[in-house]
Formats: structure tokens, C-alpha cells, sequence
């Protein structure tokens, strides 16, 4: 053994609000399967896209989802701070719907096709045809409007967002002369110039973060949009309980899972 005078802990806990948890819970559930642990999203994004080195070295990984944007922090191989921004990609469609009076489907295609975090020369030459929405019974025409019209609309939102990220980093003193890097994943990520985009506003080394590699997966789970479940399913695998969190609520629909694979069989087919 090792003498010493005193024993410490350094402590992350992360914590949700009950109702969101239970629900997705009861979900599951109703699918006659069973719930062995919760893990915050955040996280399972750092296990999905980050090198060890880079876990061990010191990294933040920004997760951009549709609705919500996850920001956590790798140190000394083990994260030691998460949050949820409540802006995601779809704000970014919701506002080219509303500005352009376009519908949301014709938004989240502008978005993907044209959209970008920065603007070039080609923007005010380039045009996009554009459908708005009906007035009453009258179909109206589309009309094009400027690719940089799109990249003006989607400014605004990405700037808020990134400053509310950039706040959360600083906070937690991961920003500054010695900053590690900063690595972009989810589905909002793919928005093309969004990376040097982020590395302007946070003054670090950014990348785009694909999930890690794991035998039997479809390569169509490659892209960012999946470092979250890739990370949920190396965190089952690896099946260590103390990163767990329990249910404290136990719901119905246990048994063996051969009798609930063939009740989940019946009531879906």
C-alpha cells in the first residue's frame, strides 16, 4: 500500500430532469425491452468521435443536433464538464421558412444544398429557385433569390450560437493560449464552412468529428449525424457500471427476452 494524510474524489455528476428521462424509459419499454443504464448525450459523442490522445490531451466536442446543440470536455481520459445550448440546426430552417415564406421542407433543402456558415464572391452571382408558400387557393410562382440571401438568413442564428458555446468553454477554462481541440459532430455539423467557422470564433484547433469505426456497422451510420449512437454502443460494450446511472424507476416489461422479443413481434406485426 501507499501512505498518505488524505483521500479525495474529484466528482462530475451530471444530472436531467426526471420527466424526459421516464418517458424515453417508458418507450423503450413499450417495445418489451429493457432499459440497463442512461448516459448523457454529450458524452456518448466524445466516445463516438474522439482519439484517446485527444481525450487524454484535453478536448471539447460540440455535438449539433436538431433541436439542442451538446458541449462537453475530455481531460486526463475522462470528461469533466457537459451542457445542453437549446439552439440546434432546425433553428436554422425554422428561420429561412419564416424569412423566405417558404414551408419547412423547402427550408431544410435550401439549407442542405445551399446553406453555408461563410459567404463568398459566387454567393451574389449564384441563384436558387424558391417556391413560397400559397396565398388562400393561388399557387404562387417560384422566384430566385441570391445563394447569399440563404447565408445572410442562417448568420445571424449560427453567431448566437457559437457565442453561447465559446461562454460555456471559457467558463470551464478550456479556452485560451493552451486550448485543445475543438472537434464538431451531429448532423447540424455537416453545414458546410462551419468549421473554420467555429475556429474563428474560438481561437482553437477545430476538426470535424466522424464516429469511430466499429466492425458490422452499415457504412451509411459513417457520418457525423451518428457519433452519438456509435458512442452509446461502445459504452455498452465496454459495460462499465460505475459511468451508469440507474433508473430509480422501475417500469413493467421484464422477462426473459425471448418471451418479450416474441410480445413485441406480436403487437407490432
Amino acid at each position: 500500500g501507499m501512505y498518505g494524510e488524505r483521500l479525495g474524489l474529484d466528482l462530475h455528476l451530471v444530472t436531467a430532469d426526471p420527466g424526459p428521462v421516464l418517458n424515453l424509459e417508458a418507450t423503450v419499454q413499450h417495445c418489451h425491452l429493457s432499459v440497463s443504464g442512461v448516459v448523457a448525450a454529450p458524452y456518448a459523442a466524445g466516445l463516438g468521435c474522439l482519439y484517446e490522445q485527444e481525450k487524454e490531451l484535453g478536448a471539447a466536442v460540440v455535438d449539433i443536433g436538431g433541436g439542442v446543440t451538446g458541449v462537453s470536455v475530455f481531460y486526463g481520459g475522462a470528461m469533466v464538464d457537459c451542457g445542453i445550448i437549446a439552439i440546434g440546426s432546425h433553428a436554422l430552417t425554422q428561420d429561412l421558412a419564416k424569412m423566405l415564406n417558404v414551408g419547412l421542407g423547402d427550408a431544410e433543402r435550401l439549407k442542405t444544398l445551399h446553406g453555408s456558415a461563410l459567404s463568398c464572391d459566387a454567393d451574389r452571382r449564384e441563384t436558387v429557385e424558391v417556391t413560397p408558400l400559397c396565398e388562400g387557393n393561388m399557387a404562387l410562382a417560384s422566384q430566385p433569390i441570391r445563394r447569399a440571401r440563404i447565408v445572410e438568413i442562417i448568420r445571424p442564428r449560427l453567431e448566437e450560437l457559437w457565442e453561447q458555446v465559446a461562454d460555456r468553454l471559457r467558463a470551464c477554462g478550456f479556452l485560451g493560449a493552451d486550448a485543445g481541440t475543438v472537434v464538431l459532430t451531429g448532423g447540424g455539423a455537416q453545414l458546410p464552412g462551419l468549421v473554420h467557422f467555429a475556429e474563428q470564433v474560438l481561437a482553437a484547433p477545430t476538426r470535424l468529428g466522424y464516429p469511430k469505426p466499429l466492425r458490422g456497422l452499415a457504412e451509411a451510420t459513417s457520418g457525423p449525424a451518428f457519433s452519438v449512437c456509435v458512442g452509446l454502443l461502445a459504452q455498452a460494450v465496454h459495460d462499465n457500471d460505475d459511468l451508469f446511472a440507474r433508473p430509480r424507476h422501475v417500469l413493467a416489461g421484464g422477462g426473459p427476452w425471448p418471451a418479450r422479443l416474441a410480445a413485441w413481434l406480436r403487437e407490432a406485426f
